[in-house]
């Protein structure tokens, strides 16, 4: 898909709605012409800051910023005009309106990136980690992000090895028209070496890869009989009365869930349906899910009455929690 719109010019608001400033992007061949057209300057200089009206015919629709790029010197490795517009979502879409009307395409997400890529103004794993800097939510994965986006390590690592086996391949390919010199030429302890640190390493990356994914989908579930505290426990960790706490039983019919931060760990905290057997047709279904839930989740809090005794049911229910994850 972007390989076939790799010759269009496209547009992107670059910045979120109710931003105070609002920046629309525009990279490709027509950047500089529509941004001529835009503003009917006659010249509008590379890497120079202009200020000046935005048009729509004859009418003015902003007073703004607008900066150009000239390839190779971009973000994207193209031509790039950028419009710095007062706030309001509606009126940079009003005017990105306008920039698609003098030739742009609205970008596909990511296609700033690829372009990027494919100019060799960054590598895969730096517009990877880049996205993940963008849309990160805690102060673990952002520094990760930033790490990689912005000091290269996992790409520097890649490159390394890739040296390696280029030299190696280099070696085969030349042995092939004198196989009588394998023994000499070939590295075979050099080679086995070499496997033996990519194996290693690929698996650390892969195991790193799924630590890094239960880290950032954290779930632990408050689980127990009916009255026992679970829904009171659920208001204190989140601080919001969202749980309705009440002395009559099976008052959680169906589970809730809420999003915090434990120091910089995200974590959904999750209330559900008292534990017991009932009459009732819709509390059934509730307890149900409870349990596929204890099932499926990271971490499981079973909370008991410290003013009764805990009983047999309890104590089986217990047995059957993984002891890792309670």
């Amino acid at each position: 898909m972007y390989f076939n719109r790799i010759n269009k010019t496209i547009t992107a608001i670059a910045t979120s709605p109710g931003s105070s400033i609002g920046i629309i992007r525009v990279s490709g061949k027509k950047s500089l012409e529509i941004a001529l057209k835009m503003t009917k300057k006659k010249e509008i200089k590379p890497f120079k800051t202009y200020i000046t009206s935005i048009f729509s015919n004859d009418k003015i629709l902003d007073k703004a910023l607008v900066l150009y790029f000239k390839s190779p010197k971009s973000f994207t490795g193209e031509d790039i005009v950028e419009f710095h517009l007062h706030g309001t979502a509606l009126n940079a879409t009003k005017i990105q309106e306008q920039i698609i009307n003098f030739g742009a395409n609205q970008a596909i997400n990511g296609e700033f990136s690829f372009r990027a890529v494919m100019n060799n103004k960054m590598n895969l794993s730096e517009a990877v980690s880049l996205s993940g800097l963008i849309v990160s939510s805690n102060e673990t994965m952002l520094e990760l992000s930033r790490k990689e986006a912005f000091e290269n390590r996992f790409h520097k690592k890649i490159a390394n090895f890739y040296k390696k086996w280029s030299k190696f391949n280099i070696i085969a390919t030349s042995i092939l028209d004198f196989p009588e010199h394998i023994d000499d030429y070939l590295p075979i302890n050099e080679i086995t070496e070499n496997i033996d640190k990519l194996q290693a390493f690929v698996k650390k990356t892969i195991e790193n890869s799924e630590k890094l994914n239960n880290f950032s989908n954290t779930t632990i579930v408050l689980a127990g009989k009916p009255n026992v505290g679970k829904s009171t426990l659920f208001n204190q960790i989140i601080k919001i009365d969202r749980a309705i706490i009440s002395e009559e039983e099976g008052t959680t019919r169906d589970y809730i869930s809420h999003k915090v931060m434990l120091g910089s760990i995200p974590v959904e905290i999750i209330d559900t349906a008292g534990i017991r057997k009932s009459d009732s047709k819709i509390e059934n279904e509730g307890v149900l899910k409870s349990l596929n839930l204890i099932k499926n989740k990271d971490f499981v809090i079973f909370v008991l009455d410290s003013t009764k005794t805990i009983s047999q049911e309890e104590k089986e229910f217990i047995k059957k929690l993984n002891p890792k994850k309670s």
